[in-house]
């Protein structure tokens, strides 16, 4: 028997495990607690002692699958507790989990209930000061919506959360699959390398960790975009554990999927992972870097993606802004458009209704050039910014203004038809039509931006 195996017999240290167990719920996350009658009624994060020949990932697993009658996913380590149990200490070892499966929760002579409790409602109904303390201190501040922040600030970032993932259902629910199917391959997949001796335990601890940051980001934060570069990292950090076969087979793939690429981005790809056609052996360092080049493809893409709906829900904000105003002025609208008489812009009313279709103009002028300002990168992150949209469509406001002056001053007639410009010119219907085209002068915001961007190095 050795030193330590002698001083934990002398100190008769008890070894047990358990889990943080989540579920994700319309209102946010959920935190499985059970109320325990083993030595008095008790509330408490479920737990038990190890078993011989149990590893302490499996004890956790199965005692939180005894005691909630849920299937748990770990997606990392918690932390530990220790107490004295009577005159033997006790240590135990805190996985965070996610309920993967619809639990079967079931009463016991030992577990008499099961509740799901936000971070707050567990810290403040569990009964041992230990686990209190795991959880605040799982769940920090900065995370923590229901109880830390004041409440205008926390209905705001609830709103937030809410806003995002009802705009954005079919995007959060694709990548929450993603993120726990991937957990599954990557407990397999850990297993496999582990019992070939093959394993790089440290990666995997890496890839699994990152794993949970793309949980974190999507269930805490509500941040799409993030969760998908934290799990796209987590993939990359387990190709540095691959051997051999396994990375050629990964090259493969990747080498297919480099086909969707174009440009530098492609030529680098079959640089890095050409050889593999002819057999020769491959670094994982290689593979690394290629489906580093593909993934961040792929999240530039999505980013122009993110860039182009909000700029879209921006213009479509403003376009519902002036439909209310038409409705709201319909009978003055209506008045310069009936109106015989050619009304002055001195009016007030035509003055305003100049204004307003150079606005409505530019913003259907922006609405319809939406789809061409995602060519590359630097011109939506400069032409979707609200400020550059603002200012496109108020460059069509003074457009319209700029025009119908010059065409009731008369100069127009000079560079058009005499005969048919005075004819039309007359008319407020041809001098809000006029006023409405000029709106589309936006563009010429948009083609100096990409005039900036072209020259800029």
């Amino acid at each position: 028997m050795t030193s330590v195996e002698a001083a934990l017999a002398c100190a008769k240290l008890i070894i047990a495990a358990g889990g943080i167990v989540e579920k994700q719920t319309p209102q946010g996350i959920r935190i499985a607690v059970i109320l325990r009658n083993r030595y008095g009624e008790e509330w408490a994060l479920p737990k038990g002692k190890q078993e011989e020949g149990e590893s302490l990932e499996e004890t956790a697993l199965r005692e939180v699958s005894e005691e909630t009658g849920c299937q748990g996913m770990i997606t990392g380590f918690a932390g530990t507790s220790s107490y004295y149990h009577g005159n033997a200490p006790k240590a135990v070892f805190f996985w965070k989990m996610r309920a993967t499966e619809g639990c079967r929760f079931t009463p016991s002579e030992e577990i008499k209930k099961l509740e799901w409790l936000t971070p707050p409602e567990a810290i403040h109904r569990l009964s041992h000061a230990e686990e209190k303390e795991l959880v605040a201190g799982l769940y920090d501040k900065k995370d923590d919506i229901d109880i830390y922040l004041p409440t205008f600030a926390r209905w705001g970032k609830t709103a937030g959360l809410i806003f995002t993932r009802t705009t954005s259902m079919q995007r959060w629910r694709r990548l929450s699959a993603t993120i726990d199917s991937y957990a599954l391959e990557l407990n397999c997949r850990e297993k496999v390398f582990r019992a070939r001796q093959t394993c790089c335990v440290t990666c995997l601890e890496e890839a699994r960790q990152a794993l949970h940051q793309a949980r974190q980001a999507l269930d805490g934060q509500g941040d799409i975009d993030k969760g998908w570069k934290y799990l796209f990292a987590a993939q990359r950090m387990e190709i540095l554990s691959m051997e051999q076969g396994q990375l050629q087979s990964k090259a493969i793939v990747l080498l297919n999927e480099s086909e969707k690429l174009t440009g530098w981005r492609k030529d680098t790809v079959r640089d890095l992972l050409g050889e593999v056609e002819c057999g020769a052996a491959l670094t994982a360092e290689n593979v690394f870097q290629a489906a580093l080049i593909i993934d961040e493809h792929y999240m530039n893409q999505a980013y122009k993606d993110g860039l182009l709906r909000t700029h879209i829900v921006n213009l479509a904000l403003i376009l519902l802004l002036q439909v209310a105003f038409i409705s709201y002025s319909f009978n003055q609208i209506k008045r310069v458009f009936s109106s015989t008489t050619e009304l002055a812009l001195s009016d007030n009313w035509m003055f305003v209704a100049v204004m307003f279709f150079g606005l409505l103009g530019g913003t259907v002028s922006a609405i319809l050039s939406a789809p061409s300002a995602t060519r590359s990168t630097r011109v939506p992150e400069m032409a979707h910014t609200i400020r550059v949209t603002l200012l496109r469509i108020l460059m069509g406001m003074v457009s319209a203004l700029l025009i119908v002056m010059i065409i009731k001053s008369g100069v127009g007639a000079q560079l058009f038809n005499k005969v048919i410009f005075e004819s039309l010119g007359k008319t407020n219907y041809f001098l809000l039509l006029a006023a409405f085209v000029s709106g589309f002068s936006e563009r010429l915001v948009l083609r100096s931006i990409r005039l900036f961007v072209d020259k800029k190095p």
